[in-house]
């Protein structure tokens, strides 16, 4: 029953740490695209 638990709880950090770099890499592309966008109405 050990290896299960261990599996599992190596399952969950996984699963944790894709969500936290998939939100980060959203995260950044918005800003990006915010200044972008923020930028190219200054230049007009």
């Amino acid at each position: 029953m050990l290896p299960f638990y261990l599996l599992e709880i190596l399952v969950g950090l996984v699963q944790a740490l894709v969500f936290a770099l998939l939100t980060s890499v959203f995260t950044a592309l918005m800003c990006e695209q915010h200044d972008d966008d923020h930028s190219e109405e200054h230049a007009h």
